[in-house]
């Protein structure tokens, strides 16, 4: 595919600190290997051909573990935040100054099993700048954030609101001449940005079926190891 694919694993996965005190979330070990080259994988088999990733807590370990143990036909890039970190929305705009063109951006530690084509097919044909995926959640894996009134898309991760009853599933699509229409600071959450693009009707959805897998917990954790354990026969993960 000719997107590039953002990966933002820059966290400092506080809900994990058992596992993070000394490396980062996204090379925490599932089965043996880096929950990161799964992603990567899974990626590489739905034929994306660059991944940047975006890292900031023990950054460092993620470059040297990639230059070390190389993955063959697919480019991998890095952004560093530097001394300070930027946020997810930070991390973004700093991208998009020497990168341009259509993204798909992930977060560092969940793994989506769905045909990333579909995503990409939606956001081509709704004419907006951005899209985001959205699960039906009921609050069951996460607080839920978005809500969906007369096919309209509202996201707030700040604000609770009993209608809420979707979650972002962990996928975006958006064009990197957004974020040049508004006005953030060099520190914010990725999440302003979908705020804003929402209330200004430039954000579609498209809702998902499939459950999400994420390692941000002790609980998400144990299930995806059990989710790979399952499927670990179709070795496609």
């Amino acid at each position: 595919m000719n997107y590039t694919v953002i990966i933002l694993a820059g966290g400092k996965g506080k809900r994990i600190n058992k596992f993070t005190k000394k490396e980062p979330k996204p090379l925490l070990k599932i089965l043996g290997r880096p929950f990161i080259e799964y992603q990567i994988n899974f990626l590489k088999k739905q034929n994306f051909k660059k991944i940047i990733i975006s890292i900031g807590h023990y950054g460092d370990q993620i470059i040297n573990y990639f230059n070390k143990n190389k993955i063959k036909k697919i480019d991998i890039a890095f952004s560093q935040d530097g001394k300070e970190l930027l946020g997810t929305g930070g991390a973004i705009k700093k991208i998009f100054r020497k990168y341009k063109g259509n993204f798909i951006i992930l977060y560092g530690d969940s793994f989506l099993p769905i045909d990333f084509s579909k995503i990409i097919e939606a956001f081509e044909s709704s004419n907006k700048d951005a899209l985001l995926t959205v699960y039906k959640n009921n609050n069951k894996y996460d607080k839920s954030n978005v809500k969906i009134l007369n096919k309209k898309i509202y996201y707030n991760k700040n604000y609770k609101d009993k209608d809420m009853n979707y979650i972002d599933y962990g996928v975006s699509v958006i064009n990197s001449a957004v974020i040049k229409k508004y006005h953030f600071g060099k520190i914010f959450d990725l999440s302003d940005l979908f705020n804003k693009l929402c209330i200004d009707d430039k954000m579609d959805y498209k809702i998902i079926k499939k459950r999400f897998y994420e390692i941000g917990s002790y609980k998400g954790i144990n299930e995806f190891k059990s989710f790979i354990k399952k499927n670990a026969k179709k070795n496609i993960y």
